[in-house]
């Protein structure tokens, strides 16, 4: 079994109540980072609009995300 694997089921980290603020603070932020250094909503968004064309019914249940 992987790494990737073994964490699939792993409990997820930053929704632990016990969590350090300070630590999940910087967590957070680095994640931010990232997304914006990877184009964030707008890389998303691009793409999702590409299924959005045509005759088809999509349903996004994400809300954040608006089709713009």
């Amino acid at each position: 079994m992987t790494p990737l694997q073994r964490r699939e089921h792993a409990e997820e980290l930053l929704d632990a109540p016990s969590h350090d603020m300070a630590e999940l603070d910087q967590s957070l932020g680095h994640v931010a980072s990232v997304n914006r250094w990877l184009g964030g909503v707008s890389a998303i968004t691009r793409y999702v609009k590409l299924l959005l064309r045509g005759d088809r019914t999509v349903r996004l249940l994400d809300g954040a995300l608006t089709a713009a």
